[in-house]
């Protein structure tokens, strides 16, 4: 009877930055930066692991990240929280009256 080895160790604490939203895009991305490569896939809020680090379209909150070892898959990372900060509002409108109208002798006015 042969008994493998233990399996290496958990894969290394995750680290991911994301690109928080825009006034143009309402949602980010989270892009896990270590570990990376083959053999690493990597789940978010508990769904599917994926082969891909990035995560596009992610909403607004507080994010639960895991890698795990494909090689072997009950090898999983502790969790990493990673925070989308909510779409900024875009500035409000101006507000403009006109001060000097434009008279015969004077082409332009003033705002």
């Amino acid at each position: 009877m042969t008994v493998a080895a233990q399996p290496t160790a958990r894969p290394h604490r995750q680290q991911a930055q994301p690109i928080q939203p825009t006034c143009a895009v309402a949602t980010g991305t989270i892009v896990v930066s270590a570990p990376t490569g083959a053999g690493y896939e990597y789940n978010i809020d508990g769904g599917s692991y994926q082969a891909s680090a990035t995560f596009a379209g992610v909403s607004a909150g507080s994010h639960n990240l895991l890698v795990r070892s494909t090689p072997d898959n009950t090898c999983i990372s502790t969790v990493t929280v990673v925070t989308v900060a909510a779409q900024p509002t875009a500035p409000a409108a101006p507000t403009a009256s006109t001060t000097i109208q434009p008279t015969c002798a004077v082409a332009t006015g003033t705002l």
